[in-house]
This record gives C-alpha cells, sequence and structure tokens, in this order.
C-alpha cells in the first residue's frame, strides 16, 4: 500500500513536471513569436526611415537646392531677359518636382505608418479621367506629345478616389517623361467579366525597359531614371501605386520593348451600380472590350 502510495506521488510529481515544462514551453514559443514580430515591425520601420532619407537626401534636396542659386542668378544684373524668362521657368519646374516629391513621400509614409485607408465608391472613369489629363497637359504639350483617351463613357470602377488618380496621375507623368518629343500615348481600358475587373493600360512609344527594369520598377528599392528630356523622379511614385492598385482589389503589371514602348496594365472592381449624369441619362457598363 506504502510502495503504491509512493508510485502515485511520483507519477503525480512527473504529471506537474511535464505539465509545467509544456507550459514553459508554449509561454517560451509565444515570446520567440512576439520577439520575431517586433523584429520584423523594427526591420520594416528602418527600412521606412533609410527609404524616406534617401528620398530626402537625393530626390527632394536636389530641386530644392536648385532655387536658391537660380534666384541669384535671376537677380544678377548681368542677366539678360531671354535668360531670367528659362531661370523662372526653371524655377517653377524645380517646385513642381519638389511638391510632387513632398506629396508622394507624405502617401507613402503614411500608408506605411498607419496603413492605408480605403474609402471605396463608384467612380465613372471619364469624370475624373479628364481632370487629370487637364493637369498633365502642361507636361505633355512642352514635348509635344499626344494623349489619346480611348476609354467608353460609361466604364465604371469600384475604388478608392483619391487612390484612383493617383495610380492615373503618375502612370501618365511617367509616360511622358520616357516618351521623346512629338510621341504618343493611349489611354485604353477592358472589361473582364468573368472576374468582374476593368483592366485598364497606359501605353506609350518611349524609351521602353529591359528585362531586369520591368522586374524591379514596382520595387521599395527602385531607382529612378532620367526621362527623355531629362526630367528628375523620385522612385516612389510606382510603388505607391502598386500598393493602391493591391489594396482596391487590383493588380499592376508591364508590358515593354526596350526601345519602343511600354505599357502598364493595372485592374480595379467593376462598378455594377449606375450612375447618373448631369443631364440625368442612365449608363450601364456594356460589358465588351472598351
Amino acid at each position: 500500500m506504502q510502495l503504491r502510495n509512493v508510485i502515485i506521488l511520483i507519477a503525480c510529481g512527473l504529471f506537474f513536471t511535464l505539465l509545467s515544462l509544456y507550459s514553459y514551453f508554449l509561454k517560451s514559443k509565444r515570446l520567440n513569436k512576439e520577439l520575431e514580430e517586433k523584429s520584423t515591425d523594427l526591420q520594416k520601420a528602418n527600412t521606412v526611415k533609410d527609404r524616406l532619407f534617401s528620398v530626402i537626401g537625393h530626390d527632394l534636396r536636389g530641386p530644392m537646392a536648385n532655387i536658391p542659386l537660380m534666384l541669384e542668378l535671376y537677380n544678377d544684373t548681368d542677366t539678360t531677359s531671354k535668360e531670367k524668362k528659362f531661370i523662372f521657368e526653371s524655377i517653377i519646374e524645380n517646385a513642381s518636382i519638389s511638391l510632387g516629391t513632398l506629396d508622394k513621400l507624405l502617401h507613402w509614409g503614411k500608408s506605411q505608418i498607419k496603413g492605408i485607408t480605403i474609402n471605396q465608391t463608384d467612380i465613372r472613369v471619364n469624370d475624373n479621367l479628364n481632370d487629370i489629363l487637364k493637369l498633365i497637359k502642361s507636361l505633355s504639350n512642352s514635348k509635344q506629345i499626344s494623349i489619346v483617351n480611348k476609354i467608353k463613357d460609361d466604364v465604371q470602377v469600384y475604388a478608392d478616389p483619391d487612390h484612383f488618380n493617383f495610380i492615373f496621375r503618375n502612370l501618365l507623368a511617367n509616360a511622358v517623361k520616357f516618351t521623346h518629343k512629338n510621341g504618343l500615348i493611349e489611354i485604353k481600358s477592358k472589361t473582364n467579366l468573368k472576374d468582374k475587373l476593368i483592366v485598364f493600360s497606359v501605353s506609350d512609344n518611349g524609351v521602353g525597359m529591359d528585362k531586369d527594369m520591368q522586374s524591379n520598377i514596382f520595387e521599395q528599392f527602385n531607382i529612378s531614371t532620367i526621362g527623355t528630356a531629362n526630367e528628375k523622379g523620385d522612385s516612389l511614385g510606382l510603388l505607391l501605386c502598386r500598393e493602391f492598385v493591391t489594396e482596391n482589389g487590383g493588380s499592376i503589371w508591364v508590358e515593354s520593348i526596350k526601345g519602343e514602348g511600354t505599357t502598364i496594365y493595372f485592374s480595379l472592381k467593376n462598378s455594377t451600380k449606375k450612375l447618373t449624369d448631369n443631364n440625368n441619362i442612365s449608363l450601364e457598363l456594356s460589358g465588351k472590350d472598351n
């Protein structure tokens, strides 16, 4: 009887020891997982910080640093009227580049720190696209580039309007940047009824890209290249385009031939809701290629 009690006590002791060891194992596993997550978050934060400093130091400081020098030249009594006009236009260009870079930095920094916020609604594409084309017009006119919009007026998507505008604004600005003088840019769309998506394309007949460039253009550490008229960039635009397209339920990809041109495709959700224009005419998607 006494031996039996001893065996029971030993068995209970072993049981509680094993239970304690298992509990300790689970706790250690949980702590290790939390440590890995914190390490990953820290690494991401450092990546964001490094990227921000890189863009600020290279892409933002450059245009800003040129402005004081150009202002000095502008105020120089030996500067001719023709030279002053050129300097004034250069100051405007550098200020616009800096403002665009700041805008992208704010978008990207906010998306990395707080996450991307989505406010999706039904959008009639050409209502927004026509406003964007007016903004891009000054860029395209300076290089005598024609932009042809082949999207039908009844095409609609379900997306965040700010993201939609940002995507098209950046893709068109990039197309202008890498298209030669007197070039052509075409905007098209196609309805994918099976996946309930609208696939958009922005095509140019510019410089094109090799395979290595194509595989990296949407990545975080993509290196910005100079445009056909020595336009500068910040390399954040396409990264944000990819993030915004993805968050809105679509995808983005590129097809390009070096020396012949580039087409960037992206998809967004098809809107099935009828929208009424200013004349109260109801429009519906045709379900055909647009």
